[in-house]
């Protein structure tokens, strides 16, 4: 029974979910109409899944000093068992990309090699390893042009790179957070990671211009649309709360407060996708 809580735990389905949902936005704004592809959809969930296992096997000494909570970390799992769900994970991504089109197995074969690149080496590589994990999360808004069975129009293809620079930029702040959070263990492993480098205040600062940057390009891409229930969203749903939480964050020890931060923009991430579908839907 503890393996199989420790299986659940290490796979983090709910993030995996959230993952899967992005699509419906991704391919809203390809096809101008409301869309969604449950099969792409579960590749999507067996790759998140896949990264976040493949991610602890090669953190948990890291983890043994940031969250003892965790399953390798705190012994729930073993880590033939890890290995084992990492191993089944991944096969079963590249079935059910095999059984789709040459494209999706493409790309599911591309992201797995770049999520196990990540957990193996790239984790310990500076700002690098923040842009990496940043470019395949947004990855999933470029994915309809691989699947999609007719071509999209020229405002449809504008509206997919606004949605790509919106969703780095927000993966990309949030990494540099949870890098703060985990600095006691990364500065065990000796990783160069950007609150190690140049401090946990200034990577806070970091994440912050960031942000703002993300807000003042939502605003601009609402410039260019004209869709009121995406500026609706976008202001009430992701940038208040993100000026709200990043005020008190000042205010509050940048490691300590790390992890609060990180889990509001976690929840940030459904009214963001939210608005991307209002704005496919415009």
């Amino acid at each position: 029974m503890t393996q199989i809580s420790g299986i659940f735990n290490i796979i983090r389905p709910l993030n995996g979910i959230v993952a899967a949902v992005s699509l419906l936005p991704a391919l809203t704004l390809y096809a101008g109409d409301l869309r969604y592809d449950w099969h792409v959809g579960w590749v999507l969930f067996l790759l998140v899944s896949f990264g976040y296992v493949i991610n602890d096997i090669y953190d948990v000494i890291g983890d043994r000093e940031n969250d003892r909570r965790r399953p390798l970390a705190s012994g729930q799992l073993t880590m033939l068992s890890a290995r084992f769900v990492a191993g089944f994970l991944a096969l079963l991504s590249i079935v059910l990309s095999t059984l789709y089109s040459v494209n999706l197995l493409i790309y599911d074969v591309v992201l797995l090699a770049a999520l196990f690149g990540y957990a193996w080496y790239v984790s310990t590589r500076l700002a690098v390893a923040n842009i990496w994990v940043a470019a395949l999360c947004s990855s999933v808004f470029v994915l309809p042009m691989l699947i999609a069975k007719s071509d999209a129009g020229g405002e449809q293809c504008l509206l997919m790179s606004y949605a790509v620079v919106l969703s780095f930029l927000f993966h990309l702040a949030r990494e540099i957070v949870k890098d703060i959070e985990d600095v006691r263990g990364d500065l065990l492993l000796k990783r160069a990671t950007l609150p190690l480098v140049i401090g946990a205040k200034q990577s806070r600062l970091v994440a912050m211009a960031i942000l703002l940057l993300m807000a003042v390009f939502s605003y601009y891409v609402y410039l260019q649309v004209g869709q009121v229930a995406y500026l609706l969203i976008v202001t009430i749903g992701v940038n208040l709360p993100t000026v709200l939480i990043f005020l008190i964050y000042l205010r509050r020890d940048p490691v300590k407060w790390a992890g609060n931060v990180s889990v509001v923009l976690k929840f940030l991430m459904l009214p963001a996708l939210a608005s991307l579908l209002a704005l496919g839907l415009g």
